[in-house]
């Protein structure tokens, strides 16, 4: 499909969604009268209205137009006004009869800074109209780019100008990339991250809101919406006597007959799996923009060791693979081995609420019950005399988030919060190429956040904290998901990966931590680490943009968070003989 032809597409939507009766103009611009950012707004069209002004004025106006945000993004966008029409018809009338020599196919419509609706024969002398648009459309080509830091960015513009409920993004192409033909996922608002990991741990001290935070997460992404809990969201309390993978699992009893003990956790995992896929027989997905994220939060995560309950999940959430939006992964609960008998393997079933010849139930029966794609488990964490430690094989596996860095209580803003969360979508990626980085803005290919973490690696030679492919592959991940197109926002990119993935892992005395160079001691391996991101830009004294929050009303800015975590890091150890990353 041509750039003509998806501007056709996205003309067809909207007068779909206008209704009859709406005056929809464009698509065609061309090249050298194309959508464009301009100093007072952003020019909307350049619609030919002299064939419309002689009629009355329709129920709905709209203009169209294609803005080229980098070489590969396109962002089609339409302006509607659909309230007070005959107040910007009168407005086009006047301006033609007033002056002869005008040519109506010339007539700018832009959309002013201020969110007003402004329409000129020229652009530097448009006029408002004294009405604000009703409804804006965006819909992003290829759809895959929609999270990209400059279509972010773009959408946040838009959103300010008239606000962020009258901005509509919608798919006229069906998602499909035309490079590899693939359905993508194209997020939903301006505010979205696509997650890493399936797997978070938000750590902090009791009371910050963490449980409370997974649950509005889960209602942020729920279609509907709940005042009570949202249906994408369950909560599983952990309990201090839980040590194997059954007790989150199920388990085989043959107490009164032999039969499958169903918990919530698996419940809720088949719940994700009925939302997800479209062909069962196949577990063929939906379009991902499609499925809603699946929110699971572990209460109290580590009062029972996580090693040993958890193992399953963590060995098998490794074997995700993704292909476009094929996905595959290898069975969490293994159906087809556990050699129930047939009255045992039908009540289990009937405990999944699997109708008799479900095509989906047939597909576990025979290969297992996989981890679904759109699960995302959240443990709560809180380090006190009365819960266990964490082993760098979970740490290694999970996004730490420490709470009250990442999402801070702001008292003064209790009754009225001036902050929003980014809504966290599921991972899309399990891995990349470097082809897939070749349109990140801020580092193509991903050549410089190599450099970066191997630089960063060479302070945690030789250490127990030493780094691996994993490490590597998951700030890649995290590349792609955000997408950098400045300096800034890579170093933002980092500094999160070092607070969520690094330091987690650095614990110890003295000793443990010390920092060697050719068998010389070299001081503190922290305050090496310190200085080696300092030499990256990640200093104490800099700011960034926060890409888990926003304003209210405009992009916000924090210090960098790892530089000031290693400082606490270290003056715990000179104080105390002893840090860890844990509050």
């Amino acid at each position: 499909m041509s750039e003509s032809q998806r501007a056709g597409e996205f003309k067809r939507k909207i007068q779909d969604s206008l209704g009859a009766g709406s005056s929809v103009f464009g698509p065609n611009l061309g090249f050298s009268n194309r959508g464009r950012f301009h100093e007072n707004g952003v020019l909307v069209g350049c619609p030919n209205l002299e064939r419309f002004l002689r009629e009355p004025a329709p129920s709905s106006f709209a203009t169209t137009t294609c803005i080229r945000l980098l070489p590969t993004i396109e962002l089609h966008l339409s302006i509607a006004t659909t309230s007070e029409t005959h107040s910007t018809w009168a407005k086009l009338t006047q301006m033609v009869e007033s002056d002869a020599q005008a040519t109506p196919n010339n007539t700018a419509v832009l959309l002013s800074n201020d969110g007003e609706l402004m329409l000129g024969f020229k652009v530097d002398k448009a006029e408002s109209v004294g009405k604000r648009p009703d409804r804006v459309f965006v819909a992003v080509h290829p759809a895959s780019q929609a999270h990209h830091a400059v279509v972010r960015a773009t959408l946040d513009v838009l959103a300010n100008q008239v606000g962020k409920e009258r901005v509509e993004i919608i798919s006229p192409w069906g998602n499909v990339d035309e490079d590899d033909g693939r359905t993508q996922q194209a997020p939903q608002s301006a505010t979205d991250v696509i997650l890493s990991k399936p797997f978070l741990l938000l750590s902090g001290i009791s009371g910050t809101g963490k449980t409370r935070f997974v649950r509005e997460q889960a209602r942020m992404g729920a279609r509907v919406d709940s005042s009570d809990r949202p249906p994408n969201y369950e909560l599983v309390c952990v309990r201090p006597d839980w040590h194997e993978p059954s007790d989150l699992l199920g388990y085989v009893t043959r107490l009164s007959g032999e039969r499958f003990v169903v918990t919530p956790f698996l419940r809720f995992m088949v719940k994700a799996w009925r939302e997800a896929v479209a062909v069962p027989e196949t577990l063929e997905l939906k379009p991902l923009e499609q499925i809603m994220t699946f929110w699971l939060c572990l209460d109290e995560m580590n009062l029972a060791p996580v090693e040993q309950y958890f193992s399953d999940f963590l060995s098998i959430m490794e074997t995700r693979r993704w292909s476009g939006s094929v996905y595959d992964c290898d069975p969490i609960l293994p159906v087809h081995k556990l050699g129930l008998s047939a009255d045992a393997l039908e009540g289990l079933r009937k405990d999944l609420d699997f109708d008799d010849g479900d095509a989906l139930w047939k597909r576990f029966s025979m290969f297992g019950i996989p981890i679904p794609p759109n699960l995302v488990v959240v443990g709560t964490v809180n380090m006190d005399e009365t819960t266990h430690g964490f082993s760098r094989k979970v740490i290694d596996r999970a996004l730490t988030f420490d709470f009250g860095v990442f999402f801070p209580n702001k008292f003064d803003a209790y009754f009225a919060p001036s902050v929003a969360h980014a809504r966290l979508q599921f991972p899309r990626w399990a891995s990349v190429t470097e082809a897939d980085l070749g349109t990140v803005v801020a580092d193509p290919g991903g050549a410089k956040s190599v450099a970066f973490l191997d630089d960063v690696n060479s302070v945690l030679e030789g250490t127990p904290f030493q780094l691996a492919f994993r490490a590597l592959n998951e700030l890649l991940v995290s590349l792609r998901s955000f997408a950098p197109d400045s300096e800034s926002d890579l170093f933002a990119v980092w500094d999160d990966f070092v607070m969520t993935k690094v330091l987690p892992r650095l614990e110890g005395d003295g000793e443990k931590l010390k920092a060697t160079s050719s068998g010389k001691e070299q001081g503190s391996l922290l305050t090496k680490l310190a200085a080696k991101l300092a030499k990256h830009g990640l200093t104490q004294s800099a700011v960034r943009p926060d890409l888990y929050r926003r304003a209210v009303d405009a992009p916000i800015t924090v210090a960098f968070r790892s530089p000031e975590a290693l400082a606490r890091m270290q003056e715990r150890l000179t104080t105390h003989g002893f840090t860890s990353f844990w509050p």
